[in-house]
């Protein structure tokens, strides 16, 4: 678990989305869209630009693979529950989107 404080923010960011949809209240709806715009931006970028992607590549995270998988599933699962259609399209793409570019990194690193 010594990988656990490189995703503290992620767990953070499921516990709000859980927080937001049992409470409902607006200001926290806001938060979860911006949050969510900002995610697919960053998802898009690193996944179109092999700048971006070498960068990613680079970084330092101990987290298991399957950890951000289970929580993406969380996020957009409890979106899709409680009805926010569209947070949970965006969550269900942030997910695609880190698989492809985890899959795009493992196969760089078999290349080399």
């Amino acid at each position: 678990m010594s990988w656990f404080k490189d995703v503290i923010v992620d767990v953070a960011v499921t516990m709000f989305i859980i927080a937001a949809v049992l409470l409902s209240d607006p200001w926290m709806k806001y938060v979860v869209w911006a949050y969510t715009g900002i995610m697919l931006l960053t998802k898009t970028i690193v996944l179109s630009s092999d700048n971006f992607m070498q960068i990613v590549n680079k970084s330092k995270n101990k987290a298991p693979d399957w950890f951000a998988h289970l929580l993406y599933a969380i996020n957009t699962l409890v979106l899709l529950y409680f009805t926010w259609w569209y947070a949970s399209a965006g969550w269900a793409l942030i997910w695609i989107f880190s698989y492809l570019t985890q899959r795009k990194l493992e196969a760089r690193r078999g290349n080399k």
